[in-house]
């Protein structure tokens, strides 16, 4: 914060954007990307650094533009790649060399536009209870569907896409 860097989540972490607790820092910018299959193009195009915090990565392309640019920590590891130690006792992790790398480097190209509508949280679903209950009473939503699970990154893996794809309208996926 106050660094003038913005930050991003990829893939897994866009739930991360709806947390309350993350909506005080005007930094935390959004989401970029999707799935975590995608990383050795969508993390070319993010231009800025990159920290991985799970282990998550796939190998890296031999002729990759990203891979001085990437950083690890916590349980995650890769040969050549920039490690962040853990935090010493009392104290915190140090993250200036990737702050410092930030403000050298382009903004992210843009890969795609619009908004994806999240953070249905308990809270919320019980802010919109009137209006849910309408819908089943009205019969504009007449099931909900409990999903929860990611596809893989060959085709045949694609399995939630596909249950998804072919629900019927009137259903919920929660």
């Amino acid at each position: 914060e106050g660094t003038g860097v913005d930050v991003y989540t990829h893939g897994e972490m866009l739930p991360a954007n709806c947390y309350p607790a993350f909506k005080k820092y005007g930094h935390f910018v959004g989401n970029y990307g999707g799935s975590w299959w995608h990383q050795n193009r969508e993390f070319e195009s993010f231009n800025g650094p990159l920290i991985l915090t799970t282990n998550c990565l796939i190998p890296i392309r031999k002729d990759n533009t990203y891979q001085d640019r990437l950083f690890t920590t916590g349980v995650v590891n890769y040969p050549a790649v920039k490690h962040i130690a853990d935090r010493p006792e009392g104290g915190s992790k140090d993250f200036s060399p990737v702050i410092d790398l930030a403000k050298t480097c382009p903004p992210p190209e843009e890969i795609e536009t619009g908004k994806i509508v999240g953070g249905f949280a308990h809270n919320q679903v019980l802010a919109l209870a009137d209006k849910v209950i309408e819908a089943v009473k009205s019969g504009a939503i007449k099931r909900f569907v409990v999903m929860a699970g990611c596809d893989g990154r060959q085709k045949a893996r694609s399995y939630f896409t596909e249950v998804a794809e072919n629900l019927p309208k009137d259903t919920v996926i929660l």
